[in-house]
């Protein structure tokens, strides 16, 4: 009985795991789910934040049909290291990560970047806000999407393996979240060691 209660569970739980398709919608756009990261689009948008109590709109280069609406936030850490400023709007808990003074294309112009996500019923995408050395929103200028979006493109395709970007993120977001991340990961790693022992 425990061998088949431990082989149900382990079927079970690969199961949850397994990189099964199935199609769904981002807003207007029909995603294909996979363990390939392929966004099928990147879509320009206008972002509108109460920040401080104050309306604030700027352009967002958004990515759909992403695993995770942090890959942004992730591949902007493991490319420039941690960020260095954090902002929450107001009507979130989860914070918009900043990168300053980094130098995104071989121009010599180091730009701000606003890295987010949003994950909500109907709707999935991670997204980024760029700014120049003058604080103008780079995504105003037709001239400078193409290559930044092709350059982002690149970074989220290839994430791969593992990151120390969660552990950091949800240590300063939500500790109590990231504990919760690790009680699940070591019964997973628990059921496995069960099944290798049969």
């Amino acid at each position: 009985m425990k061998f088949t209660i431990v082989i149900f569970s382990a079927f079970l739980f690969w199961g949850c795991f397994s990189s099964q398709s199935y199609t769904y919608k981002s807003g207007d756009i029909d995603c294909i789910s996979s363990d390939k990261n392929e966004f099928a689009q990147m879509a320009m948008g206008y972002r509108t934040f109460l920040l401080n109590g104050d309306s604030t709109t700027f352009n967002e280069m958004r990515f759909h049909c992403v695993n995770d609406e942090m890959d942004i936030k992730r591949v902007m850490f493991d490319t420039y290291g941690r960020w260095n400023k954090v902002r929450y709007p107001d009507d979130s808990k989860y914070p918009i990560l900043i990168w300053e003074d980094v130098e995104l294309l071989a121009n010599d112009i180091e730009y701000d970047v606003f890295a987010d996500g949003i994950e909500s019923e109907g709707i999935s995408y991670s997204s980024v806000m760029v700014f120049d050395e003058q604080n103008l929103d780079v995504f105003s200028q037709e001239s400078v999407v193409d290559s930044l979006s092709k350059h982002f493109m690149v970074l989220v395709k290839k994430k791969k393996g593992a990151s120390s970007f969660y552990e950091q993120y949800w240590k300063m977001v939500d500790p109590e979240h990231w504990e919760r991340l690790q009680r699940i990961n070591h019964r997973g790693d628990d059921l496995l060691k069960e099944v290798k022992k049969i």
